[in-house]
């Protein structure tokens, strides 16, 4: 057994087992499997504290970790995550005191290759919103595993504009910002990439500058373990920031990840 964890949903607890034999893990959680696309709350939860690489052995910290990219033919490929440099890192952070960026968060349909953006949320470098709005996601269906972190379910989104609708509002505050951050940038542009329905309005958002807080963070010294993949909690966690009420929406994600963005700019 990996490690026992307590639904967010309720007060069941789950088991996280590996197969000693083929490597995989595995949640006692109805009908879960982790893979490198899917995998339910509590499998991913873990996936990212315990990075594995292709051949499903730990990562040593401080060396990079694979991640998904999605071209601009549609295909998901897999591509090297490069971690910043303390002084990298360092240099970016004291950069954005002059630069007009914006933090963004989505939640999404689930983590696949087909999965599609479910909500989406941006913040002004003041921390004022300019954009928090729920998407329908057409024919791609909410995974168990998804739904049960965000809470959002069909009938949420049922009357939502879908996301290539939302990119007219959404397109021009990324383009006008000098920077786009979020935390897990690999993650949130795949997943908009994905969301997008034709390569002209692709290629507007591959030109968006952006940057990634949880690299950021981890090439500081508060990142000093080395892990390009430590959770958003944990980061709160040991800088003593609390979660925003309503974590795991759009919103409020971007609201811890902004408050942990000008906690590590010195306030």
């Amino acid at each position: 057994m990996l490690a026992t964890n307590r639904s967010q949903s309720s007060d069941r607890e789950y088991q996280l087992l590996k197969n000693v034999d083929t490597l995989e893990v595995v949640c006692t959680c109805p009908g879960f499997t982790y893979t490198t696309e899917e995998g339910c709350i509590h499998t991913t939860a873990w996936i990212a504290e315990n990075p594995l690489n292709e051949d499903g052995d730990p990562v040593e910290l401080g060396l990079p970790v694979r991640g998904l990219q999605t071209g601009r033919d549609g295909v998901v490929r897999e591509r090297k995550s490069e971690e910043l440099t303390k002084a990298e890192a360092q240099n970016m952070l004291a950069s954005l005191s002059e630069k007009n960026f914006v933090v963004l968060d989505t939640e999404t349909t689930g983590l696949s290759g087909k999965s599609k953006v479910l909500e989406v949320a941006v913040l002004d470098r003041d921390g004022n919103v300019l954009v928090d709005t729920l998407v329908n996601p057409g024919r791609s269906m909410i995974t168990a595993g998804a739904r049960e972190v965000h809470g959002i379910t069909r009938d949420d989104v049922r009357d939502k504009a879908e996301f290539p609708e939302v990119w007219l509002e959404l397109g021009p505050v990324l383009r006008d910002a000098d920077l786009v951050l979020s935390y897990n940038m690999d993650f949130d542009m795949r997943m908009m990439l994905q969301s997008l329905d034709d390569e002209g309005k692709r290629q507007l958002l591959e030109e968006v500058e952006t940057a990634c807080i949880m690299r950021l963070y981890s090439g500081t010294s508060g990142g000093r373990e080395g892990n390009a993949w430590k959770s958003l909690d944990k980061a709160l966690a040991e800088n003593g920031l609390s979660p925003v009420e309503g974590r795991h929406r759009a919103r409020a994600d971007c609201s811890c990840a902004y408050r942990l963005l000008r906690h590590m700019m010195g306030g």
